[in-house]
């Protein structure tokens, strides 16, 4: 969450299905099947080559100006996923896969190594404000929708680079240039002298008051207490391996809050085939039991007002659970000219569904797969959409190890609603605004919240009769 296994974890794209010729067939990458894949490959929009021989796969990282080879393992979740899985489409095009099936990023088969593949990159701190620079000029997405000019950004560092002697500061002139664009997506990671540096910003307001004020964890457990002593009905509530709360307001309302999108099981390797069928089980038992305890409900309230993001593909499978038809779900590209890669159609839930009145709660903690979640629900008819604007960070970080060995991540894919409008940056902004976190009163705020709710609900049931 592209690959798409993690943003919290990576999220998982869901399945392209092409019309290819006959030798359209997925194989495991390994020893014995490596010449299957023999070649050089390129995907331009990620900037990812890949040289593929009998001994293995060696991943390397390129732009218009610059090519260098890079581990798969890297510093996060994002940069530490290996291709398992190949998928021929045609005598030029193939798919480099984390799961058979997974995605929409397609390679081509290159005649020789590119012209600047044949240059070598030192670690310089010169060559490293250059790759840096040029990832960002042909990468980023979004330069414009946070008002930030990058060309002349660089022009400005570049003059303050001459005065630059040590790593340190170079990763705090890189860092200033990360900071105007405030995307929460987007971040750096050095090692100087055995010391950890990470520089990120774009959290808004509230995570940063809860950090500087009582904490996250102390948040976190007020606001669970909070549900299960003062909201929620006893005996109702349970949870999804800590990763949900659900329970009745009244035996009359129901409620499902989501904080993260996945991490239900602890029995499989993570990143593995398994491991994201069990996800996807899960989330399909713990949402078709909440929807049967709900039979006769007036109303669901889906809160993702502190969903950090995760799975995209539970992000969607959410939204199986409130529909009874198909829709269209978002579409995602990397240029801004150019049609989308992919485009989700939401079917479905085989198991239960509620298609009743649905309030989905958020606020500007709300970020990533939690906005994927919240961009699909909203294209149903029977959501609406209360809370807090969202964060604006959509885009699946793409990983980019530096060639001195740091480490970067930025946003690069374009996020669209089926009508075509873009949040990122901005947000979602809610149809009914409702202060979820109060930062004076950050527990308290959220209670008082789901009561506006419950309001909105019963007024509206009171209309209806």
């Amino acid at each position: 969450m592209n690959i798409h296994l993690l943003r919290l974890f990576v999220p998982i794209a869901a399945l392209l299905i092409f019309s290819t010729k006959s030798f359209a067939e997925t194989i495991q990458l390994n020893e014995a099947t490596y010449p299957k894949a023999n070649g050089i490959w390129l995907n331009s929009d990620y900037g990812w080559l890949l040289k593929v021989n009998s001994s293995g796969l060696e991943r390397w990282q390129i732009t218009p100006n610059f090519c260098y080879p890079s581990k798969q393992e890297g510093q996060t979740a994002m940069s530490s996923i290996e291709y398992r899985y190949f998928e021929r489409l045609d005598d030029k095009t193939a798919k480099f896969e984390y799961f058979p099936g997974d995605g929409h990023t397609l390679f081509t088969k290159q005649d020789s190594m590119p012209e600047q593949c044949n240059k070598t990159i030192g670690g310089s701190l010169q060559d490293t404000f250059e790759v840096f620079v040029d990832i960002f000029a042909h990468h980023y997405a979004f330069f414009e929708e946070r008002e930030v000019n990058w060309g002349e950004l660089t022009d400005n560092k570049r003059n303050e680079l001459v005065k630059i002697t040590t790593k340190q500061e170079l990763f705090e002139l890189l860092s200033s240039m990360i900071e105007p664009l405030g995307d929460s997506h987007t971040k750096l990671i050095a090692t100087i002298n055995g010391d950890k540096n990470r520089y990120q910003a774009g959290f808004k307001q509230t995570l940063p008051a809860i950090q500087s004020g009582i904490g996250e964890q102390e948040w976190l457990i007020g606001l669970i207490r909070q549900l299960q002593e003062d909201i929620l009905d006893e005996g109702s509530v349970h949870t999804a391996n800590e990763r949900m709360v659900i329970g009745s307001i009244d035996n009359r309302i129901g409620y499902i809050q989501i904080f993260t999108m996945g991490g239900f099981s602890e029995d499989f390797e993570f990143g593995s085939v398994e491991w994201a069928k069990e996800e996807m089980r899960l989330l399909d038992y713990y949402l078709s039991e909440a929807i049967k305890s709900f039979k006769g409900y007036e109303a669901v309230i889906i809160d993702l007002s502190n969903n950090r993001g995760g799975f995209d593909q539970v992000a969607r499978g959410i939204a199986a659970h409130f529909t009874d038809e198909p829709f269209e779900a978002y579409s995602v590209r990397t240029a801004w000219n150019s049609p989308p890669t992919i485009t989700y159609t939401i079917k479905p839930s085989k198991t239960a569904r509620f298609t009743g009145p649905v309030y989905l709660m958020t606020s500007d903690v709300t970020v990533s797969g939690g906005e994927i979640a919240t961009m699909t629900l909203r294209n149903l008819p029977n959501v609406t959409h209360v809370g807090q604007t969202t964060r604006g960070s959509f885009s699946t970080p793409l990983a980019k190890p530096l060639p001195n060995g740091w480490y970067l991540e930025l946003s690069n894919e374009i996020f669209a609603s089926p009508e075509g409008a873009v949040y990122e940056g901005q947000g979602i902004h809610p149809e009914i605004p409702i202060e979820v976190f109060e930062l004076n009163s950050p527990i308290q705020s959220h209670a008082l919240a789901i009561q506006e709710v419950v309001n909105l609900i019963d007024s509206a049931t009171s209309e209806v009769q």
